[in-house]
C-alpha cells in the first residue's frame, strides 16, 4: 500500500520493485539452503509461493485468485484512487491468499522435521530421544520448543510452543532447561486464529498453548521432567538481531498507581523481550529502555488503553563503558583492611566475544566443554579456560581465578563473582554497563575468619579493584550506531547525504532504481532523536520514508566524550568529576 499511496509507483514500477524483491530473496535461498532444497524454496508468483497485498488494509493475492477474480494490478491501484479499499478487502481477503500458500507449500511436521532438527537441536544427535525428534513421535519423551509468551487478560501468561516429540497433557510436570526448574502444566490449548480451544492431550506435531508455565521466556525447551537429566542441551537459543539502546523513565501521575504501572510494564517486557524494565526501589525511578523511541511508545500506548495515567520522560540513549588497551594489576583492601584483591583487567578478543553473543558459551553447559569451544574456536589455553567463574551473558564480560594456591578461595568465590556482576553493571566512567572485559583475579589474601570476610568486605573490594584496572586501561564509552536506509526520489540525494554527515554519520551506498534511490548507511543513536524526523522531512518536503536497525556499538569521539559522561553522571546525580585509577588502588 505505500508503493501505491505514499511513493505513488505505477503498476509496471511495483512489478518491477517486487521483481527484486523476489530475486534478492532467492539470490539468500541459493547462498545459503541446503543443496537439496533450493530449487524447491525458490519463490516464485508462478508457483504461488509469492502473495502481493497489504496487512494494514486487508487485503492479498496470489496468481491463482487474481485469475479467479480476474483482477490485475492496475485494477487495485485504481481502487486505491477512487477509494474503494473495503471493496478490495471483501473481494481478495488477505487471509485466504496467506492460507492458500500454507496448505501449498509448507511442509507437515513428520517431513519437515527430518531435516530440521539437525539444525535447531543441540543435545545429542543419537539415541531414543534423537530418534523420537526425528519421526515426531507422539509416544517419545515429551519435548517442546517455546517460541512465545503472552500475557492474557484472563488467564495470564500463555506460553506457546512446538511439541517436537511426545503428547502434552494437562498436570504433566516439565522441566525447564534454560530456566533450571520444574513447573506443572496447568491447561492445554490449541489455537483456532485468535482463540485457543482447551484440548486435555496434544501430540507431537502441533503448536499448542500452555498455562502454567511462567517461568518460560521464548527460545526455552520444555522436557518430561523424566528425562530431564539425560538432556543438557536442548533446542538453538533465539538471537535478537536489535538490543534496547534507547530509555525512557515512566512516572505514574498518581503515586498509588505505581504497583500497578510496574505490573503491567513486567508484561510488556515479558511478551517482547527487546523491552527491559528496571525499577530501583530506593530512587523510586522506573526505567524502561527499547530499540528506539517509536518502539517504546507503541508499549507504552497499549498501557495507557487500560486507563493508566502516566508521564513519560525524554528518550535518552544507553552507552557501554570499554577500555582500548589492557589495564595495570590493582590492589584493592575491604573496608576492614584484613582481605586483599589483585585484579587486572583486559580486552577481549573479538571472537571469544561472539562466542558468547551468540549464546554458543554459557552457563548452562559444563565448563569443560565451554574450555574446548574457547579452545577450538578462539586459542584459549584450555587449562586457563577452566578456571572461568563466571560468563556474563548480558553484556559479555569473563571473569578469571588466575590465582594459584590461595586459601580459603572457594569460600568467598560467590560473594566475588556478586562484587564482579556488580561492577560491570555499572562501570567507573558513568555507570553504564561495561562491555567485552576479561577480569582476571590474580592473587588474593583472604582473612581465616568468615565474620571478617563476608559479603559487605569482598564485594566492595572486587569491586574497587576492577574499577582501578580499567580506568588505567584509556577506558571510552561505546554509543549505539544504527543501520539507516532511507529511500527517496534520487534528485533528494544531495540534501539527504548533507543530514546524515551533519549528524556524524556515513552513507555507504546509494543505488538508484528508476525512480526511487535507495540509500543506505550507519548514524549514531543518539543524533536520530529529537529534531531529526522533523529536519529529514524538511530537506525532503515528506517525499522519504527511512528505517533504522540497531548495527553496531562504536567509542564516541574524544572531542565530545568527556561531554557526554559529564552529562550522563550529572543526570544520575553522579560527582562531575569523572574518577582517577589511583582513586581505587590500594598500597600494602
Amino acid at each position: 500500500d505505500r508503493l501505491i499511496k505514499e511513493l505513488k509507483l505505477t503498476p509496471q514500477e511495483v512489478m518491477q520493485k517486487i521483481s527484486r524483491i523476489i530475486s534478492k530473496m532467492n539470490e539468500l535461498i541459493d547462498a545459503y539452503a541446503e543443496p537439496q532444497f533450493k530449487d524447491k524454496w525458490k519463490l516464485s508468483w508462478d508457483n504461488e509461493s509469492v502473495a502481493f497485498g497489504s496487512a494494514l488494509h486487508g487485503w492479498g493475492l496470489t496468481k491463482g485468485i487474481a485469475e479467479t477474480q480476474g483482477v490485475k494490478f492496475s485494477d487495485i491501484i485504481k481502487a486505491y484512487e477512487e477509494g474503494r479499499g473495503e471493496e478490495i478487502k471483501k473481494t481478495l481477503p488477505v487471509h485466504k491468499a496467506l492460507l492458500d500458500m500454507v496448505v501449498r507449500h509448507v511442509p507437515d511436521p513428520i517431513e519437515a522435521q527430518k531435516y530440521r532438527i539437525d539444525k535447531i537441536w543441540k543435545g545429542e544427535k543419537e539415541g531414543e530421544i534423537y530418534d523420537a525428534l526425528i519421526s515426531c513421535s507422539a509416544d517419545g519423551p515429551l519435548i517442546i520448543g517455546v517460541n512465545a509468551v503472552k500475557v492474557d487478560p484472563h488467564a495470564g501468561i500463555v506460553v506457546t510452543g512446538r511439541i517436537f516429540s511426545g503428547t502434552a497433557y494437562e498436570g504433566q510436570q516439565v522441566y525447564l532447561l534454560n530456566a533450571r526448574t520444574t513447573q506443572r502444566i496447568q491447561q492445554t490449548a490449541l489455537y483456532m486464529g485468535p482463540y485457543r480451544l482447551r484440548t486435555e492431550r496434544i501430540p507431537a506435531g502441533n503448536i499448542a498453548a500452555f498455562l502454567g508455565l511462567d517461568k518460560a521466556k521464548s527460545g526455552e525447551t520444555l522436557v518430561d521432567e523424566s528425562v530431564k537429566d539425560l538432556i543438557k542441551e536442548g533446542f538453538e537459543a533465539i538471537h535478537y538481531v536489535t538490543e534496547p539502546v534507547v530509555t525512557v523513565y515512566v512516572e505514574p501521575k498518581r503515586p498509588q498507581d505505581l504497583p500497578k504501572l510496574i505490573d503491567e510494564l513486567r508484561k510488556v517486557t515479558i511478551q517482547d523481550p527487546n523491552l527491559i524494565m528496571s525499577h530501583n526501589t530506593d530512587t523510586g525511578e522506573t526505567l524502561l529502555k527499547g530499540t528506539g523511541p517509536l518502539h517504546i511508545e507503541i508499549s507504552l500506548y497499549d498501557i495507557r488503553k487500560k486507563g493508566l495515567e502516566f508521564e513519560v520522560g525524554e528518550p535518552t540513549v544507553i552507552y557501554r563503558e570499554s577500555i582500548t588497551k589492557d589495564g595495570v594489576e590493582v590492589l584493592a583492601k575491604s573496608p576492614n583492611k584484613l582481605n586483599r584483591l589483585w585484579v587486572k583487567v583486559s580486552r577481549m578478543d573479538d571472537t571469544t566475544l561472539n562466542l558468547i553473543k551468540s549464546g554458543e558459551i554459557h552457563e548452562r553447559i559444563t565448563i569443560r566443554d565451554v574450555a574446548r569451544i574457547l579452545h577450538d574456536k578462539a586459542g584459549w589455553d584450555a587449562r586457563k579456560a577452566r578456571n572461568i567463574w563466571k560468563i556474563d551473558q548480558e553484556n559479555f564480560n569473563l571473569f578469571i581465578n588466575a590465582t594459584v594456591g590461595v586459601q580459603r578461595l572457594d569460600e568467598v568465590k560467590e560473594t566475588l563473582k556478586q562484587g564482579f556482576m556488580w561492577a560491570v553493571k555499572e562501570g567507573p566512567l558513568a555507570g553504564e554497563p561495561m562491555m567485552g572485559l576479561v577480569v582476571r583475579l590474580t592473587n588474593a589474601m583472604i582473612h581465616e575468619d568468615p565474620a571478617h570476610r563476608g559479603p559487605a568486605q569482598m564485594v566492595p573490594s572486587i569491586r574497587r579493584a576492577i574499577y582501578g584496572s580499567v580506568l588505567s586501561a584509556d577506558p571510552v564509552l561505546l554509543e549505539p550506531v544504527y543501520e539507516i536506509q532511507i529511500t527517496a526520489p534520487p534528485e533528494l540525494i544531495g540534501d539527504i547525504i548533507g543530514l546524515i554527515s551533519q549528524k556524524r554519520g556515513k552513507v555507504a551506498g546509494i543505488e538508484e532504481r528508476g525512480r526511487i534511490a535507495v540509500i543506505t548507511g550507519h548514524i549514531p543513536v543518539r543524533e536520530t532523536l529529537g529534531e531529526f524526523s522533523n529536519e529529514m522531512r524538511s530537506v525532503t518536503s515528506g517525499r522519504a520514508f527511512w528505517q533504522t536497525r540497531f548495527s553496531h556499538w562504536a567509542p564516541l569521539p574524544k572531542g565530545i566524550m568527556e561531554n557526554v559522561i559529564v552529562e550522563i553522571r550529572k543526570r544520575k546525580g553522579m560527582k562531575l568529576e569523572i574518577p582517577k585509577a589511583e582513586e581505587y588502588m590500594d598500597k600494602l
